[in-house]
């Protein structure tokens, strides 16, 4: 992100900056076409261990949780929410988030489900809460070893179970 011109640089200015700067990044798995970016294959073995000289993990089925899908130079996208940056990411089913078991296909009025009966909304908040969601919290905040720190994770998971809800429902409820 550029601070003086408030605009994101070329994702290949951000990887030759942190070649030159020895900072961090993920290096693009393949860069080529949309429609062959969309077809990745996603269940293949994570590579980030080896970005931490992390020996690779035998006998385990480390796979990657999927792929993010971008162009290398900035590209931006007019939307009814704003203006965003073109950023697709794809998951592995094994890791998705937001699995309803209530209302597989439904998509439903924000309004009505709080205007009368809060049960619909309760089942898909409920529904983000998960498995691979807290394993995911957890493996960004770490272990929890006392009552603040498990209080703390459990602060986490719910702001972000909300943010998924209101991504997923906005336009729903305006």
């Amino acid at each position: 992100y550029d601070t003086k011109e408030r605009v994101y640089l070329d994702y290949d200015q951000v990887m030759d900056l942190c070649e030159t700067f020895n900072i961090l990044y993920c290096k693009p798995l393949f860069c080529g076409s949309l429609d062959k970016a969309q077809n990745y294959q996603l269940e293949f073995p994570s590579t980030i261990f080896s970005m931490f000289s992390l020996p690779k993990i035998l006998n385990c089925n480390n796979f990657a949780e999927g792929i993010v899908i971008k162009p290398l130079k900035n590209t931006i996208l007019s939307t009814t929410k704003g203006y965003n940056r073109v950023i697709y990411k794809r998951k592995h089913p094994k890791f998705i988030e937001a699995k309803s078991k209530f209302l597989p296909q439904s998509k439903f009025s924000f309004k009505s489900a709080y205007s009368g009966d809060n049960l619909v909304a309760e089942y898909e908040l409920l529904a983000l809460l998960n498995t691979n969601r807290i394993q995911s919290a957890v493996s960004k905040s770490g272990y929890p070893n006392n009552a603040e720190q498990v209080s703390s994770l459990k602060l986490f998971i719910i702001d972000d179970i909300f943010v998924d809800y209101i991504t997923d429902n906005f336009e729903e409820h305006t």
